[in-house]
């Protein structure tokens, strides 16, 4: 195994931390966005929210909100972590939208009636048709 501390220094989540502290340091007027798509796209739901929530993120970023933009994301989360998303974002740390396919099943799972939630509330639906027969 590796040596003692060296897997916690190593966590996805501290990896981002750094990169993201490490692009702020280069680029100290650029504005952060997080974004994905499907299981990528809750968590960038909740890479934003861990964010928001960095007292050196905080220190590092300009007076910009951050924005998170995802995908198809299944509800990943329960009503308690959606109103504190929607808190932060009322507070200006932040700017959320999800865009969903309207006929995408990975956008209704799991359901709400098991305490599926999604992350955040701002949603943009996207309705195809299906034109000439294709």
């Amino acid at each position: 195994g590796a040596p003692a501390g060296e897997e916690e220094a190593s966590t996805p989540r501290r990896v981002v931390r750094r990169a993201v502290l490490e692009a702020l340091a280069a680029h100290p007027r650029a504005r952060v966005v997080v974004t994905g798509h499907s299981l990528g796209g809750a968590l960038a739901q909740l890479c934003a929210y861990d964010l928001t929530h960095s007292r050196d993120f905080a220190a590092a970023s300009s007076a910009a909100p951050l924005t998170v933009v995802a995908f198809a994301a299944p509800r990943l989360f329960n009503a308690a972590f959606r109103r504190r998303m929607d808190e932060v974002e009322a507070v200006g740390r932040l700017r959320a939208l999800r865009v969903v396919c309207a006929a995408d099943i990975i956008a209704r799972v799991p359901p709400r009636s098991v305490g599926g939630s999604h992350g955040v509330s701002s949603r943009l639906a996207i309705h195809a048709s299906r034109r000439g027969g294709a």
